[in-house]
C-alpha cells in the first residue's frame, strides 16, 4: 500500500470511527473468499459494514480519537464491523449465526459501544430474577472469575439493576451489563435516575414481552385476578422512560 493510500485509509477510518458509536473487532482467519462475500452481504442487510484492515494502520487511526484503547486486540487477522447503537444487537446476532455455520468464524475479539469496551474478560454481567435468569443461566458463558453474577431462586424481581450499579461502583473500569424483564423493571426501573445522578454508567437490556412470563395468568399460579384484570400484563415505552430520567434509551 503506497504512502498516499495509507494516509487516506488512516484518515477515512478515523472519520468513520467518529461517525459511529459501535464497532466490533473480529478474527476472520479460516474464512474463504466466498464466505467473506456472504458475510459482508449479510452484515449489510442487518445494518453493518465489514472491513478487513491492517492492524498497524488502525492503531494509527485510533490514536487521535476518544475511542478506548483496544490496541491489545489488534493482533492477527482483523475484520472491523461498523454499526450504531440502534442495530448493533442485530449485527452481533448476524455474526453469531454466521459463525455457527462456518466453524466459529469470525470470532469476536472485542467491541466498543458508546465509548464502553465490550470485552467479556473486562465485563461484569448479571440478570434479574424470574424469566431473565432462566434465559441467561443455560447459555451465558463466563470467561474469567467474577465476570458473571448469577443465582438460583434466591432474589426478588428488580434486584439486577441495583446490583449492576453496585458492580460498576466497585469496578469502574469494567463494562457492567444487566439483563432484565419488563416486570422487574417495574420494581426498580427508577433506579436508572440513581445511576444518572451518581454518574455510574451501566447498560441495561430489557426483555420486553409485555408480560410477567412466568406468571402469565394462563395458569392458576396467581389466581383468577390475573386473568380478570390483567395484572401480569404490562407495556410502555421503556426507552423513552430511560431518557426522561436522563439516561440514553
Amino acid at each position: 500500500m503506497i504512502r498516499e493510500r495509507k494516509e487516506a485509509f488512516v484518515e477515512g477510518f478515523r472519520e468513520r470511527v467518529q461517525e459511529t458509536d459501535a464497532i466490533l473487532l473480529t478474527d476472520f482467519s479460516g474464512l474463504g473468499v466466498k464466505q467473506m462475500t456472504t458475510l459482508r452481504s449479510q452484515l449489510k442487510k442487518s445494518g453493518g459494514e465489514f472491513l478487513v484492515v491492517k492492524n498497524r494502520l488502525v492503531k494509527r487511526a485510533l490514536a487521535d480519537t476518544e475511542m478506548p484503547d483496544i490496541s491489545g486486540h489488534l493482533e492477527g487477522p482483523t475484520g472491523v464491523v461498523f454499526g450504531d447503537s440502534q442495530v448493533v444487537a442485530t449485527v452481533a446476532k448476524t455474526i453469531r449465526d454466521f459463525a455457527r455455520e462456518n466453524g466459529d468464524r469470525p470470532a469476536l475479539k472485542v467491541g466498543v459501544l458508546a465509548s464502553e469496551v465490550l470485552d467479556p474478560d473486562a465485563s461484569i454481567v448479571t440478570h434479574d430474577a424470574g424469566a431473565p435468569r432462566d434465559c441467561m443461566v443455560p447459555f451465558y458463558r463466563a470467561t474469567v472469575p467474577h465476570s458473571y453474577v448469577g443465582w438460583g431462586k434466591t432474589t426478588h424481581l428488580g434486584f439486577g439493576l441495583p446490583l449492576a450499579i453496585g458492580a460498576k461502583v466497585a469496578h469502574p473500569d469494567r463494562f457492567c451489563l444487566n439483563v432484565t424483564g419488563d416486570g422487574a423493571f417495574g420494581m426498580s426501573g427508577l433506579d436508572l435516575e440513581t445511576a444518572v445522578r451518581a454518574e455510574v454508567p451501566i447498560t441495561t437490556v430489557l426483555l420486553n414481552n409485555g408480560a410477567m412470563a412466568t406468571y402469565s395468568g394462563a395458569r392458576d399460579m396467581i389466581g383468577p385476578a390475573a386473568r380478570a384484570f390483567g395484572v401480569s400484563r404490562m407495556g410502555g415505552d421503556y426507552a423513552a422512560l430511560a431518557e426522561a430520567l436522563g439516561a440514553r434509551g
